[in-house]
């Protein structure tokens, strides 16, 4: 049986963000792909707008950040784009029509933080080989889905545990916390398994579906394989998009392609939108798809449909106590 491999946890990319933007100096201006490019990955620049417009930026001049065009626009305060041309006129920066005139003269780039993002693809790359692609595991009668729902900066996780015989709900637990690592297409392990391990025990489960990529990813390593190696877990992605890969068919279970190799399947029942099913880690294709299809009883497996309405209806509680 494999042993759990490390990595990155806990990765405060917010607060790398912000940092960034902290040092954006009066008079100057940057962009949200300046920011994605210095901290590693220039696709980024959509979550660091996003983190901008949802999170607390008091101390941060985040006016000073402005898209590739030199637009203005709306910070966590719900300041208007007319606040951010005021702001910035008073620090001596031209703005017409909300748009920063002489962008390039007055952009800033010169931004120190650690380029996180590109060491995190490097360590993707590194655990990629530990992924076990056939049957290593205690085949049992439970099955478990997990699932994440966001509120902004918290998200909660809810852990579901199903019998697959009689389709009772064994166990479920849910869980609250704070989330720094926004939504990055790619990266979704770094986001989620910190969340994912509040509510998972080793001890319990047996094989783990996650609502995400597994081996049909963009480097082969999406978050159930990252959830499958640093848990040591035996684990299936079922994700309801496609990252990577083409679909070679129309039927109830069409293979999907990567370089002309067999990466996932697409499982879509009849009357229903499926799902996309890639090895995560000790489980083999075909036993994933078998586990999968047996539980597809509305257009997804029930063990990752029972956790998705559990973590939202936690979320929708939080979001009224707060």
């Amino acid at each position: 049986m494999s042993s759990s491999a490390r990595c990155s946890e806990d990765v405060d990319l917010v607060g790398m963000i912000l940092e960034a933007v902290s040092q954006v100096p009066e008079g100057r201006v940057t962009t949200y792909g300046d920011v994605a490019r210095a901290l590693g990955d220039a696709r980024a620049a959509r979550a660091v707008a996003e983190v901008l417009s949802h999170v607390d930026c008091s101390g941060v001049p985040r006016h000073r950040v402005v898209n590739a065009e030199g637009d203005t626009g709306i910070d966590a305060t719900g300041s208007t784009p007319m606040d951010q041309a005021r702001l910035l006129r008073e620090e001596r920066v031209a703005v017409r029509n909300g748009k920063v005139e002489g962008l390039d003269g007055v952009r800033f780039t010169d931004l120190i933080v650690p380029p996180i993002l590109c060491r995190l693809r490097e360590e993707q790359e590194a655990l990629r080989p530990s992924v076990i692609e056939s049957d290593d595991f205690a085949m049992s009668n439970c099955v478990t889905g997990l699932d994440v729902s966001y509120s902004e900066v918290k998200a909660c996780v809810a852990l579901v545990r199903m019998d697959v015989e009689s389709l009772e709900v064994v166990e479920v637990r849910c869980a609250i916390g704070e989330v720094r690592f926004p939504y990055i297409p790619g990266y979704l392990g770094y986001r989620e398994l910190p969340m994912v391990r509040k509510v998972y025990e080793a001890s319990v489960h047996d094989v783990l579906l996650i609502d995400g990529q597994g081996v049909l990813h963009p480097r082969g390593f999406g978050i159930a394989c990252q959830v499958g190696v640093c848990l040591n877990a035996a684990t299936i992605g079922a994700a309801k998009s496609l990252l990577t890969g083409t679909v070679a068919g129309n039927g109830a279970r069409t293979e999907i392609l990567v370089d002309g190799k067999v990466r996932g399947m697409r499982l879509r029942p009849k009357g229903g939108r499926g799902v996309f099913v890639s090895v995560g880690h000790r489980v083999s294709l075909e036993t994933a798809c078998a586990v999968c299809e047996r539980l597809m009883i509305k257009g997804v497996p029930e063990p990752l449909r029972l956790a998705h309405a559990y973590a939202t209806k936690e979320r929708k509680r939080m979001e009224m106590e707060t």
